[in-house]
């Protein structure tokens, strides 16, 4: 009976292993760096409940991955603006994103730099302490502890010269910038000033207007009004940015 007993026992362990054999779960393969880079900038859209945007949380995980998402966002407005004539010194001429400020992106913007390109032209980053370090640019973005008098006087200094402004203060739009950061529902968000806009000679997608809250007498544009005032965006082909890539 012991005998019998071991033989069956065996027999069973030798199925077991066939089993798990033909069962055994398939090598899974790492995803393509796309979507690798979707999903980081999609986990970090969400910013801490009750937090504030800007770099005054005390969470670094939370103001990296922030600042992750606005590099993005600062790349994709330059891709959806057409600056006036006389912005670039030539066809090969580079897009210049300049920081006012402390810089908060740490290697974001200079990471997209090296791997983007904007209408066949490279992306240069520059940045500036103060305002009298100013060199000309086509993107700048002001950070949020630049103070409310060097953003008013920045705001002024560069009216008219076909720079897209773009802060993170509440009221940056308000007072004359073309492009400011916000947060709702724990979400980072974007409003336009279309006037601001316009002073500055900026054709923007109306694609882009799409996506944005508008600040103004103008809440509401039209098709024909949004078409006026920008361009229909690039094309819809490879790479190109639509509602909920990346950040949407």
């Amino acid at each position: 009976m012991r005998e019998h007993a071991d033989v069956s026992n065996n027999a069973d362990r030798s199925r077991e292993v066939r089993g798990s054999a033909r069962t055994a779960p398939a090598v899974q393969r790492a995803p393509a760096k796309g979507v690798v880079w979707r999903g980081v900038l999609l986990a970090g859209m969400v910013v801490l409940a009750g937090q504030p945007a800007g770099a005054q949380q005390a969470d670094l995980g939370v103001i990296n991955r922030e600042y992750t998402i606005k590099a993005a966002y600062l790349y994709n407005f330059a891709r959806y603006v057409t600056w006036p004539d006389g912005a670039f010194q030539g066809l090969d001429a580079p897009l210049v994103i300049g920081v006012l400020g402390e810089d908060p992106f740490g290697d974001a913007l200079e990471t997209i730099a090296q791997t983007k390109k904007i209408d066949s032209r490279a992306i240069v980053v520059r940045r500036y302490a103060s305002l009298s370090e100013y060199e000309p640019c086509h993107v700048l973005f002001v950070v949020w502890n630049v103070g409310e008098e060097t953003q008013d006087k920045a705001l002024k200094e560069l009216a008219g010269r076909g720079v897209l402004l773009v802060g993170e203060t509440p009221t940056f739009t308000q007072r004359g910038g073309v492009i400011g950061f916000f947060v709702e529902e724990n979400k980072i968000r974007f409003e336009i000033n279309p006037a601001a806009a316009q002073r500055e000679r900026l054709k923007i997608s109306s694609k882009l207007l799409s996506l944005a809250r508008l600040v103004g007498q103008a809440k509401h544009l039209t098709t024909r009004m949004a078409d006026a005032l920008g361009t229909e965006g690039r094309s819809a082909g490879a790479g190109a940015w639509a509602p909920g890539y990346p950040i949407w």
